[in-house]
């Protein structure tokens, strides 16, 4: 008995989680989010000594991102350091953004972008123009989400040195959009991540998790 279930338990995520440490990686959608988020719970449990987050996604869902988002925001009271190491992109950012802490490894890379819209109906028995006139205004207010996000987390240095309006704040954040909406996505190194606020540092040296 014992044996099975040793053969079922992974050794790297055992011992991932006996040094407080969560994996986020590939897509972001609610089975990834529901396992990751379990893990979490289950160290808070344990415990409220920090917790390290170590995200290599592209991206996923925006609902699951912020599922997540709310988890760490609303219930959980032990820090989470947020690790960028190799991808953190679209919706992964958010996750980021939601962490009490925020570093990358040398290579990362960051996506800002409007992203894509799933999850849409198109209500049958509708004329055309009704159902456009609704994509548009749900695209809208996914649009004013995401930046208004942005906004309230992002922590760019020039925002701490003077007062910063909320419209030139968006404008910031639209210009960080428009880039990563290029044809060919123009990713952010992680020294550029650390310039418009993604994140707090690089890593230089060794991370403590081992």
């Amino acid at each position: 008995m014992s044996d099975a279930k040793n053969e079922n338990q992974n050794p790297i995520l055992e011992g991932l989680m006996e040094r407080r440490t969560v994996f986020l990686e590939g897509e972001i959608n609610s089975d990834s989010i529901t396992d990751v988020g379990s893990r979490l719970l289950e160290l808070q449990i344990r415990s409220t000594d920090p917790i390290n987050l170590v995200i290599n996604s592209g991206g996923g869902s925006l609902y699951a991102a912020r599922q997540l988002c709310d988890q760490m925001k609303v219930m959980m009271t032990a820090p989470v350091r947020g690790i960028a190491f190799g991808e953190c992109g679209s919706s992964a950012t958010f996750v980021m953004l939601h962490c009490s802490s925020r570093v990358a490894s040398p290579y990362s890379r960051f996506l800002i972008h409007s992203g894509n819209l799933g999850e849409i109906d198109m209500p049958i028995g509708r004329t055309s123009s009704k159902v456009a006139e609704q994509l548009l205004a749900d695209i809208k207010a996914t649009e004013d989400v995401v930046i208004q996000l942005y906004v309230d987390h992002l922590t760019p240095k020039e925002w701490e040195k003077k007062e910063v309006s909320a419209d030139d704040k968006k404008l910031f954040v639209q210009s960080l959009i428009d880039r990563g909406d290029q044809r060919f996505n123009e990713w952010l190194s992680a020294e550029e991540a650390v310039k418009v606020g993604m994140i707090e540092s690089v890593v230089s040296g060794k991370l403590d998790i081992f």
